[in-house]
């Protein structure tokens, strides 16, 4: 029988040699007297390898097969958990109009759609070398789709400084329209560059994986702009740390009473309950991203296997963590909720008595 086989880089100690593992005929059929078989292979590729330093390496050594078939089926797992989540965390944003309204759930929910967009590729196409053209089109896809996320991230936190500096700050429809450019044409514009320039580069043949391979590419395109919005975020957020609990100086050198003294403290402290609350989500979903990512970036030495772990299981499930900050533990959808059960309830009563 026919068999269908790919050229393996790590069998034979190294030396590499056919494989028919994850390979099938898909289908037989004749042309111009010529007999051609299709092929279909379907090989897993994982999160780790989106952000393995050590794999661009000359002379890189891969993970563990047991390590990576592991880490194949995390990602396989919680990307479609994620995703399922996802999805439900842009029903709700978008299902009560005060929550989609709000300027700072659109931030999310665009957020939400470059997730669902990267995971999406990751669980159907990562792994689809052939035809190479579509290769291509799916890497420069995740590869936009990843940068997006991280340039709404840092749209996200720099709205928290605005609403935390500027309490009576309102974002106008042009500073959004602003974000929206910013966010989703930015990243545009290294994979424009890549796709003039190397396409080729879209295609990682030593991996069998639709992802970046040139090395310069993969640092000065995607590593380095990660690691400008981690620093951005993490600069924002120690900004507003600082804001949050600088004491009120509204008292200095004992200039009012102590009934005045004890109402401004009082008042500065509901404040600041109010301001841990409201950027809790935000510096929560902002540290937990980030962090994956950070873990992704420490894939080297003798501790690779252990990050490889923690950047896998922490960012397949960040979709989970995404509903539960923005959703469940969001007060402004938790009253929103109450009120649209109460409406219902009334309106069944109602319904009921007539």
């Amino acid at each position: 029988p026919i068999q269908c086989v790919f050229w393996d880089f790590d069998a034979e100690s190294g030396y590499g040699d056919w494989s028919s593992d994850g390979c099938l005929a898909h289908k037989t059929f004749t042309s111009d007297n010529h007999t051609y078989t299709e092929c279909s292979c379907d090989h897993m590729t994982h999160f780790a390898l989106l952000v393995d330093i050590s794999g661009h390496a000359p002379n890189a050594e891969r993970l563990p097969e047991d390590v990576e078939w592991s880490l194949r089926l995390i990602t396989y797992i919680g990307c479609s958990l994620s995703t399922l989540f996802l999805v439900a965390a842009v029903f709700t944003l978008l299902w009560f109009r005060k929550m989609r309204h709000h300027t700072l759930n659109l931030v999310r929910l665009q957020l939400c759609i470059a997730l669902i967009l990267s995971n999406i590729v990751i669980v159907f196409g990562l792994r689809s070398t052939e035809p190479r053209p579509l290769c291509q089109a799916l890497a420069a896809l995740l590869h936009y789709a990843i940068l997006a996320s991280f340039a709404w991230m840092a749209v996200e936190a720099a709205f928290m400084y605005k609403y935390i500096v500027c309490v009576f700050w309102k974002p106008t429809k042009a500073f959004f329209f602003f974000c929206l450019l910013f966010a989703w044409g930015i990243p545009a514009l290294p994979v424009a560059v890549v796709l003039v320039i190397i396409p080729s580069s879209y295609v990682w043949e030593e991996r069998e994986a639709c992802w970046i391979s040139d090395r310069s590419v993969f640092f000065a395109g995607f590593i380095a702009p990660l690691s400008v919005v981690l620093l951005f975020n993490c600069l924002v957020f120690g900004l507003v740390l600082k804001i949050v609990f600088r004491p009120s100086d509204s008292c200095a050198g004992g200039s009012c009473s102590k009934v005045k003294a004890k109402a401004i403290a009082e008042a500065f402290t509901a404040r600041r309950r109010r301001v841990i609350r409201r950027i809790r989500s935000a510096v929560l979903i902002v540290s937990t991203l980030g962090l994956t990512w950070i873990f992704g970036l420490l894939q080297i030495g003798h501790f690779r296997v252990v990050f490889a772990y923690a950047f896998t299981v922490s960012t397949s499930i960040q979709g989970v963590l995404v509903f539960l900050l923005y959703c469940v533990f969001n007060n402004r959808f938790r009253k929103t909720l109450q009120a649209h059960m109460e409406k219902v309830r009334r309106k069944s009563s109602s319904t009921n008595s007539s």
